[in-house]
């Protein structure tokens, strides 16, 4: 019996090594991506003068699509973590419940205590707002560097045939966005129904 119990518990703490290694693996892709986003508006940039010349402004309102592309991939990345945080959690508690350390204790120990700074629905509003700003932060500049080109085009040589770029990259915009919402629905549900069933602590702030 003590063989079995131990051989749960071994298993649960591969489980959740695994779990967390593929967090930490997942946040480094988007960290990644991110500054390749950075990276790509800042040497686009640096050649608007050769904007209408040497490249047609066809061709230049869709410098956009690159980072779009990126940002529904890290949107994407962004839940896939929201959701294995759950897991890593429940597992979480199911070890430290075995190791047989009290509440007050669990309250200081743990991988939870990291999401009270870096989740978004950390009760700490500065932290709360300082994640959101992160992972959204990058679309805002995206959404920004678009405007801008879609505007330079079409005051420069695309005219009204800028409103269908314009179109394009709204419908992307939604995209994400909708990706971003959807993926908080099902974590707040996964959430409250580990919680209901005891798997989870309603106090936790992911």
């Amino acid at each position: 019996m003590d063989g079995d119990r131990g051989a749960s518990v071994e298993a649960m703490a591969a489980l959740y090594a695994a779990e967390e290694s593929a967090i930490m693996s997942t946040n480094g892709y988007i960290s990644t991506l991110m500054g390749a986003g950075i990276a790509y508006i800042g040497v686009t940039l640096t050649f608007t003068e050769k904007f209408g010349d040497e490249v047609s402004w066809w061709l230049v309102a869709l410098l956009p699509v690159p980072t779009w592309l990126i940002s529904a991939y890290q949107i994407l990345l962004a839940n896939t973590v929201f959701l294995r945080t759950i897991s890593v959690r429940i597992l979480e508690k199911r070890l430290v419940g075995t190791a047989g350390f009290t509440t007050a204790e669990h309250d200081l120990i743990g991988g939870w205590r990291s999401d009270l700074v870096r989740d978004i629905h950390s009760p700490h509003k500065p932290f709360a707002a300082g994640t959101l700003l992160a992972y959204l932060g990058n679309v805002l500049l995206v959404v920004a560097y678009t405007a801008w080109i879609v505007w330079f085009a079409w005051v420069r040589g695309l005219h009204w045939w800028g409103l269908a770029y314009a179109a394009g990259y709204l419908g992307a915009c939604w995209i994400v966005t909708a990706s971003w919402w959807r993926g908080q629905v099902i974590a707040s549900r996964q959430k409250t129904e580990a919680v209901r069933v005891g798997l989870l602590r309603g106090d936790l702030p992911f």
